[in-house]
């Protein structure tokens, strides 16, 4: 720094000397969105062991971060808990696929991290859990009784499979003799129906035809329709 003295001439020159005080950023969940594929199969998911660990990072250090805490934001179906100080997180109960909680497939739930300093600040990330389909359901008729008339020569169904491909259709029906009121023939219509056709006169009353139908996975399910 100069300044001027007397009669204009230059003055003398001062040194400054700037302390900046570091401000902490506080913790920060790197990747911010940490997925995790599972299956539905219970038999391959052990809900007592760690499903994965999920800490935050110190911004300043780019170390673990260090007095904080881990609590749980969204989790709409309470499927995880979460060690508050480890960040280890388990699972609560087995995953469903078919369950009205997931999107395309995969359950999000929020992770906060919690800092000590005051005042504190606060990091989330978010737990994407991709649940990938098991062939734990069969499919079944949408509707397993029907009235036609006695004119009527083609009689539709359809089946439906909670499951996604490739557990789920396309279906292949057949019509079972025993068991079966008459002779009726079955003809594929698209992936999930078929056509079935009496050879011969219905006469008013119920008529029982005994179906089996099977997924692409070798799910077989025998139903009778009325």
């Amino acid at each position: 720094m100069t300044g001027s003295g007397a009669g204009g001439g230059l003055g003398k020159v001062y040194s400054m000397h700037v302390n900046v005080k570091n401000q902490p950023e506080g913790p920060a969940f790197i990747p911010k969105v940490k997925a995790i594929p599972i299956s539905e199969n219970g038999k391959m998911v052990d809900i007592t062991k760690v499903l994965t660990t999920y800490t935050a990072t110190d911004s300043d250090t780019g170390l673990p971060a260090e007095r904080v805490k881990y609590v749980k934001g969204s989790d709409r179906d309470n499927w995880l808990s979460i060690d508050e100080n480890t960040g280890e997180i388990k699972l609560n109960k087995i995953p469903d696929r078919e369950s009205t909680y997931l999107v395309n497939g995969t359950y999000m739930a929020e992770i906060l991290c919690i800092s000590q300093d005051m005042p504190s600040k606060t990091a989330t990330g978010t737990v994407a859990i991709q649940v990938e389909d098991f062939n734990d359901h069969c499919p079944t008729l949408t509707n397993q009784t029907q009235t036609i008339c006695t004119t009527q020569e083609v009689l539709y169904v359809t089946a439906e499979d909670k499951d996604a491909f490739p557990n789920a259709g396309p279906f292949t029906f057949f019509v079972i003799p025993e068991g079966t009121s008459g002779k009726w023939s079955v003809e594929h219509l698209d992936d999930i129906s078929a056509m079935l056709k009496p050879q011969d006169t219905l006469w008013p009353g119920p008529h029982k035809v005994t179906l089996e139908f099977a997924t692409s996975r070798d799910c077989h399910v025998q139903t009778s329709k009325c």
